[in-house]
């Protein structure tokens, strides 16, 4: 303030100062905005009860991917080649995030039109690798790398319990999948 003083009149110093302020920080603030804007989208959010689907067994694990995405496709989340991105990189090791439990997922770019996610419960369990049967598919529809992080984190702490993971397996129960999720939407 005083090189601004030495160089010009002030009317209002303490109005200055704040708007200053505000604009050296406007980036901060925008992404402390954005912050909180994605805390807002919680699990439950982007896995309603319709966005969940149990099979007894499906043949392949692309298939199982095929199977997962229904919903996201049919009201409106991600286009079909968004689906075929997801097989052709399936193959990644990130998809398995804990034991039984996968997140394929593809870029915003091929064909993602909303944010979401979709679950499918194979009963008999489907190969994704020689060394790993999954059981529980969650299918990421992401529009961009923040909007559906505190989802994903929700998501992260079901993956990494072991009981609640055994609890959606062992389950034949939408409702009892959804109250799951429901508790761990709160976090």
């Amino acid at each position: 303030m005083d090189i601004i003083r030495n160089h010009t009149s002030i009317k209002d110093e303490k109005a200055l100062v704040e708007e200053l302020h505000s604009y050296v920080h406007r980036d901060e603030e925008s992404s402390i905005k954005q912050s909180v804007q994605s805390k807002d989208i919680h699990l439950d959010d982007l896995l309603p009860a319709e966005h969940i689907s149990i099979k007894e067994s499906v043949p392949s694990w692309e298939e199982a991917i095929r199977l997962a995405s229904k919903p996201l496709v049919r009201n409106g989340y991600v286009e079909s080649r968004y689906v075929e991105a997801m097989v052709h990189q399936a193959r990644d090791p990130y998809i398995v995030i804990a034991p039984h439990l996968a997140i394929p997922h593809a870029a915003p770019e091929d064909g993602v039109k909303k944010v979401g996610m979709s679950l499918l419960k194979v009963e008999e369990g489907v190969s994704f690798t020689a060394e790993e049967t999954v059981h529980i598919i969650v299918v990421i529809s992401a529009v961009d790398k923040k909007k559906h992080m505190h989802a994903l984190m929700q998501l992260m702490n079901l993956a990494g319990s072991q009981k609640d993971r055994n609890r959606i397996i062992e389950s034949n129960d939408f409702k009892e999948i959804q109250d799951l999720i429901q508790t761990y939407s709160t976090e």
